[in-house]
């Protein structure tokens, strides 16, 4: 199950590590790195613009790519000789036991459930702390049935409620006698990774009021639990960032993605997002001709959070060329693709990815989607707030406030999610159909935003000019009573 899930991040994370603990050079990883983001760079152009292009430059391109791609081989010959240690760890997929990822992935209130899809039947671990069991279930029409709740989800039809409880009768509900906590780690598998599981109907829709899993669960998502475990070991060596950086911006709706038809608005409830940050916390916030991919990729090493409000262009031929569209520069074409995010060092905290179907994508074996959310992981972000299908730009604000002020408080990041998803679906009746709150699901650690080194150094900053402010005073009254005092008597 494990080995079937991510298998390219858990290959990243893997180098990520054997460069941090081994002895090789980082000019050597920079090298590898390097060429393996300009292979993918020619490998698309030769993809999408071959057919435009001239032959001379297709030709350009392919020789291109045969150089680097000699160029990569010769430099894997070296680091085989000569940093044996990182070539193994590199290349090697080596899954942890149960019992570890229960030890140290999985809260000792919280069960893990892991699906794993198999043509017409789904497989499912149940674990928690004391208990473990191993589910089959039949999954004849398991693809068809989550395309049809997908559709209704995404589109806004009154017909949810009845495609909700269909497929929650098929993969949640003959979990539920194994379940003894109300906390839940979820590891989703083959169609199940385009559905949010917080907007299954726990009974049908016939029944009012509407009983929905998120009433009932708080829970998380995980590419794998091997991965969950490596991004540990990553952290704790990388160390904690601190500070925010948002970014929103502008357009005036002249741009259009790849997809037929759509075309870019100006978006200003993303811009309101940056604004409720701003008042919440420190950090850089970016708005309009600000927000350039040249800045992200300046600041996404050294943010705690990275929030990204803007629009995503999806390219369904070529996954790898999906992007957030941010603002360009002379450097840079504002097209944040998601294979120059697997290029860039993301070690945040959290990352949201406030657009469209940014944590929908193909499904590849090794893989998993393809998605703006998956390129945050690959680059060493695991925890992110994705969406699985198109938002809308003024309902959004209300619940990314909430969710912001919950992690203020000290909340954890799937907790904050929830609470804001609650507060979307009981604050008003117009917005309680799920499309407008479920399309945000949460892939990460429970930890709560580390706010600490910021809180800190402002509060000693205060406390130590607090005390020279009483000092000097102390001073100017002890001076001023010194010189009011009578003098000695000499009669």
């Amino acid at each position: 199950m494990e080995k079937n899930k991510a298998l390219s991040v858990l290959e990243n994370l893997n180098a990520m590590e054997a460069a941090r603990f081994y002895d090789i050079s980082d000019q050597v990883v920079e090298a590898e790195r390097s060429i393996r983001e300009d292979i993918a760079f020619y490998q698309l152009n030769l993809n999408t613009l071959s057919s435009s292009s001239s032959p001379k430059q297709v030709e350009a391109w392919k020789g291109a790519l045969g150089r680097l791609t000699r160029a990569q081989d010769s430099l894997f010959g070296i680091i085989r000789v000569q940093y044996p240690r990182y070539y193994k760890t590199r290349i090697e997929m080596i899954m942890p036991d149960l019992e570890t990822v229960r030890q140290d992935v999985v809260d000792p209130d919280e069960t893990m459930v892991e699906y794993f899809y198999a043509d017409k039947e789904l497989y499912v671990l149940i674990a928690d702390a004391e208990t473990t069991h191993f589910l089959k279930l039949e999954a004849a029409n398991l693809e068809k049935d989550v395309q049809s709740l997908y559709d209704a989800l995404r589109n806004n039809e009154d017909r949810v409620g009845k495609a909700s409880y269909k497929v929650y009768q098929q993969v949640f509900a003959p979990l539920q006698p194994y379940l003894n906590d109300e906390k839940l780690v979820i590891i989703p598998d083959g169609p199940l990774v385009y559905i949010p599981f917080d907007q299954f109907l726990m009974q049908p829709p016939e029944v009012k009021p509407l009983h929905y899993l998120l009433e009932a669960y708080q829970t998380r998502r995980l590419l794998s639990g091997s991965a969950a475990l490596l991004y540990k070991g990553v952290q704790q060596e990388v160390g904690t960032r601190y500070g925010v950086t948002a970014m929103a911006p502008l357009f005036d709706g002249g741009e259009g993605s790849v997809r037929a038809g759509d075309q870019f608005g100006a978006l200003p409830g993303a811009q309101k997002e940056v604004s409720t940050l701003n008042l919440l916390f420190k950090g850089t916030f970016l708005r309009g001709q600000e927000a350039t991919e040249e800045a992200f990729k300046q600041k996404c090493s050294e943010s705690g959070i990275l929030h990204l409000a803007t629009h995503t262009a999806i390219n369904d031929q070529f996954p790898s060329a999906t992007h957030l569209l941010l603002k360009e520069t002379g450097k840079e074409d504002g097209k944040l693709n998601i294979y120059e995010i697997y290029g860039q060092h993301i070690p945040a905290q959290l990352g949201f990815l406030s657009g469209c179907n940014t944590g929908f994508g193909t499904i590849r074996a090794g893989e998993g989607a393809v998605s703006l959310g998956h390129a945050f992981a690959y680059a060493g972000c695991p925890n992110t707030v994705m969406t699985l299908w198109p938002i809308k730009d003024d309902l959004v604000p209300d619940l990314v406030r909430v969710f912001y002020e919950k992690l203020s408080e000290g909340l954890g990041k799937a907790e904050a999610l929830r609470e804001a998803k609650i507060y979307c679906l009981k604050n008003d009746d117009l917005f309680a159909h799920p499309y407008y709150w479920s399309s945000f699901v949460y892939s990460g650690d429970l930890a709560p935003v580390k706010l600490s080194a910021i809180v800190i150094h402002d509060y000693l900053r205060l406390v130590v000019a607090g005390l020279l402010v009483a000092v000097l005073l102390a001073g100017i009254w002890w001076y001023r009573k010194q010189r009011k005092a009578p003098g000695p008597d000499l009669n």
